[in-house]
């Protein structure tokens, strides 16, 4: 009885399959080749040889019938087939052995006859386990079938999976040709390459974020110990505002202070001084002022001086001040009583090394304006340097009336001042240089030595300025280091 349904739903799929379109034929085809892949992967090769094959055949006949049916799919499968049986090839069966077993001659060997008879009876075996297994899903099928369910809805339920299916088959279709081309480009070689720049992105992340950490760490611990400082220093400059405050006019001290018993190392003054700046123009004179002061500029250069005069603040800026004196020298014969000129060649005359001529230069220039800021400058220098203290101090001081801007004029004040005793009046002095430039060394090591000496001295004040003016370039002094406190 069993055999005789097998042979019935053999017959009746034989039926339908002769009835079935190009869809239905497409799906037993396609099961077909997943049974090979089935029986493949098993390690059954040759049986998988034969369904493929079969599968082969069938769906170039349906190539042939539909030749518009999804040429793409038929394409890709038949791709597909040709592929796994060419894997297969030692165990494809040959073109000719396509005849069904019942015509198979009568006297092949026992051997071969046993062998056919076995895989009949594996195909009777699993055509009867399918047949129950199909009676029992039907079974189960009519037992959760609603009543009212349409064969005309389950006709369309069919055709829907159907069409789901061919689109999944596409889907597919259009993933395998994607991993090839994607193959072709080299577009693994590309994403190593991305991959191994973001690696080394990641590095460099990693090792500034360090960094960044490192900085804020060392950040904090300078400010702490600025903060220190400041704490410790602010009892010492208390008392130095209470001492300026007493200095100024009106105060209660306002004649000179006598000279500390201790004298500090006497402050020493910059061997090239820069020339002062040009000041800024005064406002204009009231009805019954005095004219104005005269402001002498680059503006006072002779017709066609002026590549000449950049050659020569060129050549002061390299240092070659023989070179310098030369051009000034050039522009000064066109115009003998240039100010100006004779201010700046007097400057590099002095950074040369050569006072004498240095101090003729700035007296003529005096001669022509006795109010020349910058000739004034050079000239308090000059009487620096002699030890003439008043005579400084009275040039500097009208430097300082026509160019109240000019940091090393307030420097050289304060250096004036404090050999003369006046450390306060040197401190304010030396204050102002370092408002108008605080990046001023020689200022810095000047104050250092006036806070140094100071009767009661302010150690920490004097170690703070001494420190920064080395840091800004200043030569180190070993015996004034001996009186500082030790550096925090």
């Amino acid at each position: 009885m069993r055999l005789f349904a097998v042979l019935a739903l053999s017959l009746v799929c034989a039926l339908a399959a002769r009835a079935a379109g190009p869809d239905e034929q497409y799906l037993d085809i396609y099961n077909e080749i997943l049974q090979a892949d089935s029986l493949q992967q098993n390690g059954r090769s040759a049986l998988a040889a034969e369904k493929y094959a079969e599968a082969q055949s069938t769906l170039q006949k349906l190539q042939t019938d539909y030749p518009r049916w999804n040429p793409d799919i038929v394409h890709f499968r038949l791709d597909y087939l040709a592929e796994r049986l060419q894997e297969l090839a030692k165990f494809a069966p040959p073109s000719s052995a396509h005849a069904p077993a019942a015509l198979a001659p009568t006297n092949l060997p026992a051997a071969t006859a046993q062998q056919e008879i076995a895989v009949l009876q594996e195909q009777l075996r699993a055509l009867t386990a399918a047949n129950g297994e199909l009676e029992n899903k039907l079974k189960e099928a009519l037992s959760v079938q609603p009543a009212a369910v349409s064969p005309r809805e389950l006709i369309k339920a069919g055709e829907r999976i159907v069409e789901l299916e061919k689109e999944c088959d596409l889907l597919k279709t259009d993933l395998e040709q994607a991993k090839a081309s994607k193959a072709a480009s080299g577009a693994p070689a590309e994403a190593k390459a991305l991959a191994a720049e973001r690696d080394k992105l990641k590095e460099e992340l990693a090792a500034r974020t360090k960094e960044l950490a490192d900085a804020k760490a060392r950040g904090k611990a300078d400010l702490l110990a600025a903060r220190a400082a400041l704490k410790d220093a602010q009892r010492e400059r208390d008392e130095l505002a209470k001492k300026l405050a007493a200095t100024q006019p009106g105060g209660d001290n306002s004649k000179s202070r006598a000279p500390s018993p201790v004298e500090p190392v006497k402050p020493v003054a910059p061997a090239n001084p820069p020339p002062p700046n040009d000041p800024p123009a005064p406002a204009a004179p009231a009805t019954n002022a005095a004219p104005a002061h005269v402001i002498h500029t680059s503006k006072d250069l002779p017709p066609g001086a002026g590549p000449l005069m950049a050659d020569a603040m060129r050549a002061s800026m390299e240092r070659d001040f023989a070179r310098a004196e030369q051009k000034y020298q050039e522009i000064l014969r066109q115009d003998e009583n240039n100010v100006y000129v004779l201010a700046h060649l007097a400057n590099a005359q002095f950074a040369g090394g050569h006072l004498d001529q240095c101090e003729k230069t700035v007296l003529k220039a005096l001669a022509l304006d006795a109010d020349d800021a910058a000739s004034l400058y050079l000239l308090g220098i000059l009487r620096y340097r002699q030890e003439k203290l008043d005579a400084a101090l009275d040039a500097l001081n009208r430097s300082a009336k026509f160019n109240p801007t000019n940091a090393g004029t307030q420097n050289y004040l304060g250096c004036v001042l404090a050999d003369k005793g006046l450390r306060s009046a040197a401190e304010s002095a030396l204050r102002k240089a370092l408002q108008l430039d605080p990046d001023y060394a020689d200022a810095h090591y000047n104050l250092a030595l006036v806070y140094a000496g100071e009767q009661p001295p302010s150690p920490s004040l004097a170690r703070w300025h001494y420190d920064r003016a080395v840091t800004l370039g200043h030569a180190r002094n070993p015996d004034f280091e001996k009186t500082l406190p030790a550096a925090k």
